[in-house]
């Protein structure tokens, strides 16, 4: 069985088209879990949410064979260990895939990852993201990780990543920290980037794009 389920970078300060593009990217998956501690899913998007994670999991044992939409609304200052609670329960949903008995995979998009998966202060026991950064491809995992601040992620995510969304970031050291991985010749055009106007990397090539406009 091919492992091809990937890690994708989405970074951008408020209101600059994030989750515009992570709507778009997860369009046509059928089995997405978005761990979203703002709870903006369900409010703006209509996701299936939860703030209960036993409540998630028999839900998501129901609709196991069907697919799903769904969220999960963390504990406020919690949200490192709920995050590595769900990020367990995936890997040992997906052992089938592992095993190379079932072939689907699951989306996790993460949003403001820096609370769940921050650069530094992660307890040991709390590895469960990290299994996902570092084998989750294997399990079929695919992971879309979501920040307005990137050097506040941590960088085992930031290094695995197979492609990034830059949209505009407010600060000069969120800039920085993105160009180490472009090349320092896109500053100009980082800085002048718009809402909703992006650079994606993807492969170690650059190039310019744009959400779609909003249908009138």
């Amino acid at each position: 069985m091919k492992k091809n389920a990937e890690m994708i970078g989405v970074y951008g300060r408020r209101g600059s088209g994030k989750t515009t593009r992570v709507l778009l990217l997860i369009r046509d998956r059928p089995r997405v879990v978005v761990f979203d501690p703002t709870g903006e899913f369900e409010r703006e998007h209509g996701v299936t949410a939860f703030c209960d994670g036993d409540a998630l999991r028999l839900y998501l044992a129901r609709h196991w064979q069907r697919g799903f939409r769904v969220a999960f609304t963390p504990r406020a200052n919690y949200e490192r260990e709920q995050l590595h609670a769900l990020a367990t329960f995936l890997l040992a949903c997906q052992r089938p895939y592992l095993d190379g008995a079932d072939a689907r995979t699951i989306t996790l998009v993460v949003e403001e990852m820096n609370l769940g998966y921050p650069a530094q202060g992660l307890p040991q026991h709390l590895d469960g993201m990290s299994r996902v950064c570092n084998q989750g491809r294997h399990y079929g995992i695919e992971v879309i990780g979501v920040t307005q601040r990137p050097p506040l992620v941590s960088a085992t995510f930031r290094g695995g990543l197979a492609e990034t969304w830059i949209f505009p970031l407010a600060r000069a050291d969120d800039r920085g920290e993105v160009l180490n991985m472009l090349g320092r010749q896109w500053g100009d055009q980082l800085a002048a980037l718009q809402a909703h106007h992006c650079l994606h990397y993807h492969n170690g090539a650059v190039r310019r794009d744009a959400n779609p406009a909003p249908r009138p």
